[in-house]
């Protein structure tokens, strides 16, 4: 079943029609993957009220969200709870990193566990806020995830050890890279660019036609040259660093069969 905003069918066609013209910042649109109606309009509710997303789709399950970005139409971001009737844990997550790895995906889950936190951003998202939290951490995160950013909730930080250890302070998008002393080369960069978008190493590969233990050979040198301790410290790092473009790589294809 998939739930509607409340209008109906020809107003919500005109309106994305209308919308297809407007810039994206002023048109934002979420899918929203959550099996509780009363979570899901309340989300909704607040983000509209706060002006950071204008229009909502909003699902009950996986297969109603694959259902839907199959067909083609196109969200800013997408935010899911973790567990729903077709999936459950990180299954929904990882699904969708693995079919639509460019879109972002924020989740918005009751476990707030360090383990699950650390273990959707291995898989993909880019953000992770606890329903637990207050509202302003929601809004604060999708607000950072629309910008391209992570949003990494402080709990994690702190259990990572990210916030008792300070993060070196480096210049940002225009830095010098040789000055800053960070050596990395042409495909290292791609690599930090796949990994500041929360790409999971298996995706990476694929984008870049690399076997999975390449990337993660790439990944370990590219930890030795910015002073990352794991891939969380190498996303906060990459944006630092101005590494991360918000562009994503052009998929490698493999050459078409000789006849």
């Amino acid at each position: 079943m998939i739930y509607r905003s409340g209008e109906s069918a020809k107003r919500l066609l005109m309106t994305r029609e209308r919308l297809m013209n407007t810039p994206l910042s002023s048109a934002r649109r979420a899918l929203l993957i959550e099996d509780h109606e009363i979570v899901i309009n309340a989300v909704a509710a607040c983000l509209r009220t706060h002006g950071l997303l204008q229009m909502f789709d909003k699902v009950a399950s996986l297969g109603e969200a694959r259902a839907l970005l199959d067909s083609g139409e196109k969200f800013s971001m997408v935010i899911l709870d973790l567990n729903l009737s077709d999936a459950r844990g990180l299954e929904a997550l990882a699904a969708l990193a693995e079919s639509w790895p460019d879109l972002p995906k924020l989740v918005y889950s009751g476990d707030d566990s360090v383990d699950t936190m650390a273990r959707a951003f291995e898989l993909g998202a880019l953000g992770f806020v606890a329903k637990n939290e207050p509202t302003s951490e929601l809004t604060t995160a999708v607000d950072t995830v629309l910008r391209g950013r992570p949003h990494l909730p402080r709990k994690l930080l702190e259990m990572k050890g990210l916030i008792s250890s300070p993060l070196v302070s480096l210049p940002t998008a225009s830095v010098n890279l040789t000055r800053a002393g960070v050596r990395l080369t042409a495909r290292q960069l791609e690599v930090v660019e796949m990994v500041g978008r929360a790409m999971p190493n298996k995706v990476i590969a694929a984008h870049l036609d690399l076997s999975e233990g390449t990337v993660k050979s790439h990944l370990n040198t590219i930890f030795r040259a910015i002073g990352a301790r794991n891939r969380m410290e190498l996303l906060l790092r990459a944006q630092e660093l101005g590494l991360v473009s918000g562009e994503l790589p052009e998929r490698k294809r493999p050459p078409a069969p000789a006849f």
